[in-house]
């Protein structure tokens, strides 16, 4: 039997020894990217569906309610399709994965449980469709491995640091257009016809933290408010402004929420003004220009970017209600498409319903 933590949280998930651990030879783990967000849980006893987030019962009018009874028929009967014999629940595992705001919140599935009526834990990949956005072929994994040596009580620690190396500061690569992470751990696997364990390693715990805990059994009583990552990122960069309400412009100390000069850069606004986070717009000239908003955060490429008030005649086209933007500046390699900053306005809407 395997003994798992928890069935119910993804977070830092490895399984135990199914075998005599193995000598000292060489072990090899194939990679899959796992997308960032709370750890949720679908289990399947009978005909009855639960959902859980961070281990415990998710809010019964949330989001991942909402999904489960949308896709109530296609759950069971994916659930049937993994059942063996002597299968009593079945526990799909995963994230709720919600980082760009023109994409809307997902359930991503990685692992299966299979609970037998002795209790014997079968633990599997998640390689079926269920979700519209279910991809079989991304499943594959990642395209990358690691071969461990050593001895192999140490391969979680080890998996870990290749995970670190693999998605740590820096990479750039990983990030959202929002500027939160996309992916924050790798599920590890073994490579064809090894028998290991498999292991999630998290570079980051923050996504899966809340009520419940990582590793604590499912829990009883109210449900916990886990909002998206999104969300709780929105809600985050207000409670900071609220709680730091004087800025710095140009040497003075200014009051956040009034300072409004005729122009500034867009780094000296996200100092000194109670903006969360600037849009980003590219327009070739034809239709509407395509908006994305990113969260405020150090270093950033263009902060030289002068931003100024829309007053008067001056052209609020496309400005989303903002009261400040950018001329627009052409981009080097297209001879049509052009990109400006808006900023001090409203930001995308966001479900503000609990997981």
């Amino acid at each position: 039997m395997n003994h798992h933590k928890n069935l119910y949280c993804m977070t830092n998930f490895h399984q135990g020894w199914t075998n005599t651990v193995p000598a000292a030879d060489e072990r090899d783990y194939e990679g899959q990217l796992v997308f960032s967000g709370p750890d949720v849980a679908i289990e399947v006893i009978g005909d009855q569906i639960q959902g859980y987030v961070n281990g415990r019962v998710s809010h019964p009018n949330g989001q991942l309610a909402e999904m489960i009874e949308n896709y109530r028929r296609w759950i069971l009967d994916g659930a049937q399709s993994l059942k063996r014999e002597d299968t009593v629940c079945v526990i799909i595992l995963g994230r709720w994965h919600h980082v760009e705001f023109d994409m809307r919140p997902r359930f991503e599935a990685y692992l299966v449980h299979l609970v037998s009526r002795s209790g014997d834990i079968t633990t599997l990949r998640y390689e079926i469709e269920i979700f519209d956005w279910d991809d079989p072929e991304l499943n594959n994994g990642g395209g990358f491995g690691f071969t461990l040596t050593g001895s192999a009580e140490d391969d979680v620690e080890g998996l870990k640091w290749c995970a670190q190396q693999k998605l740590g500061s820096g990479k750039k690569w990983y990030d959202s257009s929002s500027g939160l992470a996309t992916v924050d751990a790798v599920l590890w696997y073994p490579a064809e016809g090894r028998s290991l364990p498999m292991v999630v390693s998290s570079v980051s715990e923050e996504t899966a933290a809340g009520e419940g805990g990582l590793n604590s059994a499912p829990g009883e009583g109210s449900p916990p408010d886990v909002l998206s990552p999104l969300l709780a990122a929105i809600r985050k960069k207000q409670a900071e402004i609220l709680a730091e309400p004087s800025g710095e412009f140009r040497g003075v100390t200014t009051d956040r929420k009034t300072n409004r000069p005729q122009e500034m850069t867009l780094s000296e606004a996200l100092a000194s003004t109670d903006a969360i986070g600037f849009w980003f717009q590219t327009w070739s000239g034809e239709d509407e220009p395509y908006s994305s908003f990113v969260f405020a955060y150090e270093d950033l490429e263009r902060g030289e970017s002068i931003l100024k008030r829309l007053d008067g005649d001056v052209d609020r086209d496309h400005a989303l209600g903002n009261m400040y933007a950018s001329d627009w500046e052409g981009v080097r390699y297209s001879s049509n498409l052009r990109f400006r900053h808006l900023l001090i306005g409203p930001h995308p809407e966001v479900d503000e319903r609990p997981i």
